[in-house]
Formats: C-alpha cells, sequence, structure tokens
C-alpha cells in the first residue's frame, strides 16, 4: 500500500504513467507497419532472407501481435487519419497471411481477431468521416478482405 502511495505522489511515476495511456505517433506506426509488411510480402520471414535476422524470422508473432495492437491504439489519436493506412495494411495482411507465414494458423499464432481489427478501424472511420465516408471506403475492403467460406 505505502509503494502505491509513494508511486501517486512521485512526479516522475505520473508522467511516465500519462505517457504509456496516450496514443502512439501514427506516422510511426506507419513506417513500422510498412516495413513489416513489405519484408513479409516479399518473403523474408520465410526464406534466410538478410534483410531480417533470424531472431526476427522466429519471433514474427510478436512483432505482427504489437504493430497491429500499436496500429490499433493509434486510431485513438486526435488525428486519426494517419492511424487509418497502418490498420488497413495490419488487415490486407492477416487476410493473406497463410502464405506468408511458418504456420498452420498465421492469425492464432500471433492472437489476431480480424473481426475486431476490422471493427475498430471501420468504427473509426464511421465516427471521424460519416455515414457517406464509411459506405465510400468500407464497401472496396469488404469485397477485398471477403473470403470464401472454408
Amino acid at each position: 500500500m505505502r509503494e502505491r502511495i509513494e508511486g501517486e505522489l512521485d512526479p516522475r511515476e505520473r508522467k511516465r504513467r500519462n505517457k504509456a495511456a496516450a496514443p502512439p505517433d501514427p506516422d510511426l506506426v506507419l513506417m513500422e507497419v510498412w516495413d513489416f509488411v513489405e519484408l513479409t510480402e516479399s518473403g523474408a520471414n520465410i526464406a534466410g532472407d538478410r534483410r531480417m535476422s533470424r531472431t526476427e524470422r522466429t519471433k514474427w508473432r510478436v512483432t505482427f501481435r504489437r504493430l497491429a495492437t500499436e496500429a490499433q491504439l493509434a486510431l485513438h489519436a486526435t488525428d486519426s487519419g494517419p492511424a487509418e493506412e497502418p490498420m488497413e495494411l495490419m488487415i490486407d495482411l492477416a487476410c493473406h497471411a497463410d502464405g506468408c507465414f511458418r504456420s498452420d494458423d498465421p492469425l492464432e499464432a500471433a492472437k489476431f481477431v480480424l473481426s475486431q481489427a476490422v471493427s475498430a478501424w471501420w468504427d473509426t472511420v464511421l465516427d471521424v468521416g460519416g455515414a457517406a465516408e464509411f459506405t465510400a471506403r468500407a464497401v472496396p475492403q469488404l469485397m477485398r478482405w471477403e473470403r470464401e467460406y472454408e
């Protein structure tokens, strides 16, 4: 109890907690997501590509989960416009992840729930842009992301 009270009184601890609660910078998230998607789609994590180390190839699940979480958190930034692209890229990657990773079910391995990610992204577009913007953007994506029932 004493440590908790001291933590509340310490201004450095309060500053650290506020920084952790703030959404990540959407531009930085976009750069990281672009790099990860580019390497993944080029097959760098399956083949022995020098652009990705062995440990990075074996820890792709952690990187995928971290980037997906950061992209989703960036949607809550004051200007969500730049955060929409990384979320869309992660969803696109998840839709065709079967051939990109060494795993039977890469989405399950990365603990990524596609429907939740799409819902978060579409909710943001609807809140920010309204129904017309949502319809204009969601319909082409739905057609692109829809898979035949397996």
